[in-house]
C-alpha cells in the first residue's frame, strides 16, 4: 500500500491543479509560449527548446482549446514534481512503513499546494517543467550517493543538460553532482573516464538547443531572433537581448530584492514553523541533503538576485526562480510535521493518529490558504483584451504593440486562433532588430532601403515609429495601442483614441467611442481575483482609455456623451475621480 501513496501525491495534485488550470490565454510570457508550441517554433531567448518540444505534443490532446492543453503540460510537470519529491523523502528516510510514505506524501502536497509552485501549474509557463527536471537530478543524485552507480550519475549529467534546455538556472546542478562525487569518494571527482563520460552525456542533453538553428527556417512557426546563422544562434542563446545595466548595487536594495523568496507568502506561518523544527531536528541526520538544500539556495535565491539584479518594479520576476527552493523547504517541514506528531504521540500515545490528524489539518488550511490567489478557471481579462484590441483596429491595418502583455495575447490570436491575421503587428522593441523584419507578415511591409536607412539612423523607438508610421499610412491605417501611445513621444502627429487603440490621422476627428459596446470585458470588478500586475494595468487601460474618448467627445461638442464616458472611468479607477472633476468642473454623481 505505501508505494500507492505517491501515485496518490500526482493524483491529488493533478485533480486540484485541473480544478484551477486557466482555460486561455493569460498575460506575460504565456501567448507567446503558446505560440511557440502550436508553431513548433522558437520563444524569447534562450529559446527553451526542450518546454516547445515536449509542449507541442500537447498540443494533439482532442480536449478544450490550445492555451488550455499547453497549460495542462504545466500541471502534468508540477505534479510530476510533487511524485519526485515524495520519491526524495522516502529515500531520505530509508524507512518502508506507512509513517515513511504519509511523511513523503505530505512533503509532496506541501509543495503541489504552495503558492508560486501551484501558480505555475495552473497557466503556461516554463517553470515548471524546469523545476520537475531539476527536483529529477537531484533525486538521481541522492539515489547515486546511497548506492555508488555511475550510471545515475550519467543520467543526472544528461537530465541537467536537458534541463538547462528548459532553464538556465539548471545550471545549479553542476555543483550538486560535483559536490554528490566528492562527498561519496573524492576519487571519483577526478577520474578522467569518468569526467569524459559526463560531460558527455552533459553535452547530449545540451545538445537539445539544436533545435533553434533547425526550425529557423520555419516561415509559419514563431521564430524568436532568426538563429539561422553563429552569430544569431548565440544572440539567442547568451540571451543578448536582455543585457540591460541594474541599478546602483546597495544593502537596502539587495534586502528589497531578495524579499522575493517569501516562505509566508509561499506557505504560511504554520509550515514555516514546520520547517524550521524540522531542519533543528534533521539536519545533522540529512547533512548531504542539507549541503544540497544550501547549495540550491545560495545559487537561485543569492545568486539570482546577485545576477539579475533588477530593478524594485521588477523584483516580482524573480519569484518564480525560487521555486525547486521552495522544494527543498517543503520537505523540511515534512519532516518537522514528523518530529512534532512524535512530540505529540507522547500525549496521545496513537503516533499514526496523531500524524493523520496533523497531516490532513495542515494540508487542508495550506489548500484553503492558497486556492482562491491561484484559481485561473475563470479568467478571461488577457483573452478579452487582445480581441478588443484586435477588433477595434481597421481591416488589412498595422497596430504598433509594446510590451509583452501587450503583444502576446495578440500573438496568439492571430496565430493560434486566427483571429484578425488582417492586422500587421509591429512590436515597437523589436523595430531595430534585423530578424524582426524577416517575419513572413513583414517581409515586404516597407521597401528594404527605408529600414536599412532606419537601422542606420538607429535614433531609438521614437524616431522609428515616427518613420515607420510615414511610410505605412500611404498603404494602411495604422494604430497604436495605448502602452506605445504613452510609451513615445510623437510631437506633431494625430492619434484618435477609438476604443482602447489610437488611430492616426491627419487631422483632428470625433473618436469611434461607440466600440466600447462591442467589447466583451469579464471578470475586471473582480479586483480582489486579480492575478497579476498586467491584469491590473489592463483594468488601468480601460479606464484611462474611457477618459481619453470622453475627452475627445467633448472637444468635439458631445459634452453628455463625453462625461458618460468619463463617469464609467472613474467607476472602473476611482483614482481617475479628482481628474475628472477638473475637466467636467463639477462632482461625480
Amino acid at each position: 500500500m505505501n508505494r500507492y501513496l505517491g501515485y496518490l501525491s500526482f493524483g491529488i495534485s493533478i485533480v486540484i491543479y485541473l480544478l484551477t488550470l486557466s482555460g486561455e490565454v493569460t498575460f506575460f510570457d504565456s501567448g507567446e509560449l503558446i505560440t511557440s508550441s502550436y508553431t513548433f517554433g522558437i520563444a524569447h531567448p534562450p529559446g527553451y527548446p526542450i518546454y516547445i518540444i515536449l509542449s507541442h505534443f500537447f498540443n494533439y490532446i482532442p480536449l478544450g482549446s490550445v492555451a488550455f492543453r499547453v497549460s495542462l503540460f504545466s500541471a502534468f510537470c508540477s505534479a510530476s514534481t510533487n511524485f519526485i519529491t515524495f520519491l526524495i523523502v522516502k529515500e531520505l528516510i530509508e524507512k518502508d512503513d506507512f509513517s515513511a510514505s504519509l511523511i513523503a506524501l505530505i512533503s509532496s502536497l506541501i509543495i503541489g499546494f504552495s503558492y508560486t509552485h501551484w501558480s505555475q501549474s495552473v497557466v503556461t509557463e516554463v517553470y515548471s517543467l524546469s523545476t520537475f527536471l531539476i527536483v529529477l537530478t537531484i533525486y538521481l543524485n541522492i539515489k547515486f550517493v546511497k548506492n555508488t552507480d555511475l550510471r545515475l550519475i550519467f543520467l543526472a549529467c544528461f537530465f541537467t543538460g536537458i534541463a538547462i534546455t528548459a532553464h538556465l538556472t539548471a545550471l545549479v546542478l553542476i555543483p550538486i553532482i560535483l559536490f554528490s562525487l566528492l562527498y561519496r569518494d573524492r576519487k571519483l571527482l577526478f577520474d578522467i573516464k569518468n569526467f569524459s563520460v559526463g560531460i558527455f552525456f552533459l553535452l547530449l542533453g545540451l545538445s537539445v538547443f539544436l533545435h533553434l538553428p533547425m526550425r529557423a527556417w520555419q516561415r509559419e512557426a514563431l521564430i524568436w531572433g532568426d538563429p539561422k546563422n553563429l552569430s544569431q544562434f548565440l544572440w539567442v542563446l547568451l540571451r543578448k537581448g536582455y543585457e540591460i545595466e541594474g541599478p546602483e548595487r546597495t544593502f537596502s536594495l539587495f534586502i528589497q530584492q531578495m524579499s522575493s523568496f517569501n516562505l509566508i507568502r509561499e506557505f504560511s506561518v504554520l509550515f514555516v514553523f514546520f520547517g524550521i523544527l524540522g531542519f533543528l531536528a534533521g539536519f545533522r541526520k540529512y547533512f548531504y541533503f542539507t549541503v544540497i538544500t544550501s547549495i540550491v539556495l545560495l545559487v537561485l535565491n543569492v545568486g539570482v538576485v546577485l545576477y539579475g539584479n533588477p530593478i524594485p518594479e521588477n523584483i516580482f520576476l524573480l519569484e518564480s526562480f525560487h521555486t525547486p527552493g521552495y522544494v527543498m523547504f517543503a520537505i523540511f517541514s515534512s519532516f518537522g510535521i514528523y518530529f512534532f506528531s512524535k512530540l505529540m504521540s507522547r500525549l496521545f500515545k496513537n503516533n499514526i493518529l496523531v500524524l493523520l490528524v496533523i497531516s490532513i489539518t495542515s494540508i487542508s488550511y495550506l489548500l484553503y490558504f492558497n486556492y482562491t490567489k491561484n484559481d485561473w478557471s475563470n479568467y478571461h481579462i488577457a483573452r478579452d483584451y487582445g480581441k478588443n484590441v484586435l477588433k477595434s483596429c481597421d481591416r488589412n491595418s498595422a497596430l504598433f504593440t509594446w510590451g509583452d502583455s501587450g503583444a502576446f495575447p495578440l500573438w496568439y490570436l492571430q496565430r493560434v486562433e486566427k483571429y484578425r491575421d488582417d492586422v500587421v503587428l509591429l512590436h515597437t522593441p523589436h523595430l531595430d532588430a534585423y530578424w524582426y523584419w524577416n517575419e513572413k507578415d513583414k517581409i515586404n511591409l516597407v521597401d528594404k532601403r527605408n529600414i536599412r536607412l532606419m537601422f542606420e539612423t538607429n535614433e531609438g523607438p521614437e524616431w522609428m515609429v515616427r518613420f515607420l508610421v510615414r511610410q505605412l499610412v500611404f498603404k494602411m491605417p495604422v494604430h497604436l495601442d495605448y502602452s506605445t501611445k504613452y510609451s513615445v513621444s510623437l510631437p506633431g502627429m494625430f492619434f484618435i483614441p477609438d476604443g482602447i487603440v489610437y488611430t492616426y490621422s491627419e487631422t483632428p476627428r470625433l473618436s469611434n467611442y461607440n466600440l466600447f459596446d462591442s467589447y466583451v470585458i469579464r471578470g475586471l470588478k473582480d479586483f480582489d481575483e486579480l492575478k497579476d500586475l498586467d491584469t491590473e494595468k489592463a483594468v488601468s487601460i480601460y479606464g484611462y482609455s474611457l477618459f481619453d474618448n470622453g475627452l475627445n467627445l467633448i472637444s468635439n461638442n458631445k459634452k453628455e456623451e463625453g462625461k458618460e464616458l468619463i463617469k464609467k472611468a472613474v467607476d472602473l479607477m476611482p483614482q481617475l475621480k479628482f481628474q475628472a472633476i477638473g475637466v467636467l468642473g463639477e462632482n461625480l454623481k
